[in-house]
């Protein structure tokens, strides 16, 4: 049996509450891990119907953009009625909000949808406290670093300047850190169009470290994951 339509519709506005024609708004249902898409009208309006993929009752569903121009999502869960008005605030993808949401896309990238690794434990910064809650594995996304280097100009005449994440993942044995190290890195390179739609672009994954050290009568090992982006300064 075909199923009920279940119409998403809203607006989308930037920061200053002007509507946003023409970018492209993506409905993830990360429950199934699939999704929609379509593009704002010209009043910066969109409709999406989850019909048109599986869904159900209960489904967890992000509306987002992210299209190396603006950056901005909102959550939902899917009820039994037909459907839900979900209104979109984006921001202009500036050196001012790649830093404020950089981490937030990263985070999210390795979290969520087609390219999660298989720990949830992702967090910005090691403590003791965090240790005795969730124990090992842990991956540490550090805060970024944007350098102060002279501006880039891209071959489309664009200014882009760098941004560099150190993510740091712990485990308890050599081939288990190796392994969920490798999860990180195979989760950055294939879904990097994912990332430039965040303004995360030309992504190059640098040569890490690998450490350990010992904790109680345990032995933690330790393997660094530079990761370089260049985002566009608006």
């Amino acid at each position: 049996m075909p199923l009920q339509p279940y119409i998403l519709d809203g607006t989308v506005t930037d920061e200053n509450s002007i509507a946003v024609a023409s970018v492209k708004v993506v409905a993830h249902n990360t429950t199934k891990n699939n999704y929609l898409s379509t593009r704002t009208d010209a009043d910066g309006k969109y409709l999406i119907d989850l019909s048109n993929a599986d869904y159900s009752t209960g489904d967890t569903i992000i509306v987002k953009v992210s299209d190396g121009r603006y950056f901005g999502e909102a959550t939902i869960t899917v009820t039994g009625s037909e459907g839900q008005t979900v209104n979109i605030s984006v921001n202009s993808i500036t050196g001012d909000t790649v830093r404020d949401k950089a981490w937030i896309a990263l985070y999210n990238h390795l979290q969520t949808g087609t390219y999660a690794i298989s720990t949830d434990t992702i967090h910005s910064a090691m403590s003791d406290d965090l240790v005795k809650s969730h124990g090992y594995p842990i991956v540490i996304i550090e805060p970024a670093s944007t350098s102060n280097v002279k501006l880039m100009m891209n071959r489309d005449g664009i200014k882009e300047r760098p941004i560099t994440f150190n993510i740091m993942v712990y485990e308890n044995t050599v081939i288990k850190v190796e392994q969920l190290a490798d999860e990180v890195e195979a989760s950055l390179d294939n879904g990097w169009r994912n990332l430039a739609g965040s303004g995360l672009k030309n992504l190059e994954i640098l040569e890490g470290d690998s450490d350990w050290f010992t904790e109680g009568s345990k032995k933690v090992h330790i393997r660094s994951i530079p990761v370089k982006f260049r985002y566009v300064k608006a």
